[in-house]
């Protein structure tokens, strides 16, 4: 009972602290977000000989370092194919980076691994970052580092330690997952993405409570009708991410692959730590674009951000929105590249920085954007 109070009060604090560092920004006029820096972090023909890469997700760890990762793949664009792992790491801030570290390799494997979420867990100073390897029987696999990224265990299946996740076929994010900080259930792990059939394609999280130890089959929202064909503007929510709300309650993002009502983005929320996600919770943000691809969700200093494409027909016009009012309304953005650009992903560099890592271009660039938020 003594330790148990201890982790206990071991988590109150720490996460109390992180919270009560931040700087609410008070006046909506006074933010004023800019990029002060973009540049290219993977690119084709590196070593490696990767034909492309795609899939960017990234997050910043407690001591400062960002972690930047990638699919590599080897011979062709598409989703199918020999991967590489690939991962850089900047120690600040995003400004310079490691060369490109190729963390796995499933060679000579066809059907190759799938990012992938990352999520960190605070209370154990790890990273672990889940991904799957095949997509005709999938396999769910977690690596983890305790040194900030530098080096990464063996990857472990989950279905190993969960009997329920074994032949789940389900794919994280691509993005990262929240360790919960409020509310019930604090200490928790998820990690959301998306089932992978196209009958019964929905949003569903995985959840921790061992500290990522073994992972279990949380809440979601169910793709409608359920275990048919889908047609144009029926409910197939995607690839997702989730933000933590100060009570404790989640808010997922998910892409609208069918335009369900419209070509916009899918939020849900859920009130008991990612469980259930209330179909009366679900709603459809037309403020924020989806031509049917990945964006990205982050809650930093009680500002909501959104990066996305700023179109509801093509992958193009990489863009930034923020909402002062949890997501009701999103009044502003920025502008990030006026061309094609597709996937991304969103980390808090410091209390004035945002990182983007995004995909830019249509021939396999992936750039980092430095956005800073005030003067």
């Amino acid at each position: 009972m003594l330790v148990a109070m201890h982790v206990a009060c071991v988590v109150l604090v720490l996460f109390s602290a992180t919270a009560s560092g931040f700087t609410r920004f008070p006046v909506p006029n006074d933010f004023k977000p800019v990029v002060v820096e973009d540049q290219y972090l993977f690119t084709p023909g590196s070593p490696g000989e990767v034909d492309i890469y795609r899939i960017p997700i990234t997050t910043t760890c407690p001591d400062g370092t960002t972690l930047a990762f990638a699919e590599g793949r080897k011979y062709s664009g598409g989703d199918y194919g020999s991967k590489f792992l690939a991962l850089r790491r900047s120690k600040d801030g995003g400004s310079t980076w490691s060369v490109t570290d190729f963390v796995l390799d499933d060679d000579p494997t066809v059907d190759g691994l799938n990012l992938g979420g990352v999520v960190i867990d605070h209370l154990n100073n790890s990273v672990i970052l889940i991904y799957v390897h095949s997509h005709k029987e999938p396999v769910i696999y977690m690596t983890k580092s305790m040194d900030w990224g530098v080096t990464w265990s063996d990857p472990v299946a989950l279905g190993d330690r969960n009997p329920k996740l074994k032949g789940y076929s389900w794919t994280a994010g691509p993005g990262y997952g929240i360790q919960k900080k409020y509310g019930n259930n604090i200490g928790r792990l998820l990690v959301c993405g998306h089932t992978m059939s196209s009958l019964t394609r929905s949003a569903k999280c995985l959840y921790s409570d061992d500290y990522g130890y073994s992972w279990s089959i949380g809440g979601g929202v169910y793709g409608m009708p359920y275990n048919m064909s889908k047609n144009a503007g029926d409910l197939v929510p995607g690839e997702s991410q989730i933000v933590e709300m100060d009570d404790g309650s989640l808010v997922m993002m998910s892409r609208n692959t069918y335009a369900f009502h419209c070509r916009c983005r899918i939020f849900s929320k859920s009130f008991d730590s990612g469980m259930t996600f209330p179909l009366t919770e679900v709603e459809t943000v037309e403020q924020l674009p989806d031509p049917s691809v990945c964006g990205s969700i982050l809650r930093h200093n009680g500002i909501m951000f959104f990066s996305g494409v700023n179109s509801t027909t093509s992958r193009t016009n990489a863009t930034l929105w923020w909402s002062f009012d949890g997501g009701a309304t999103w009044p502003g953005v920025l502008p990030i590249y006026l061309n094609n650009s597709a996937y991304s992903c969103l980390t808090a560099l410091d209390e004035n920085h945002l990182g983007l890592i995004y995909e830019k271009g249509n021939d396999g660039h992936i750039a980092f954007a430095r956005i800073r938020l005030n003067p």
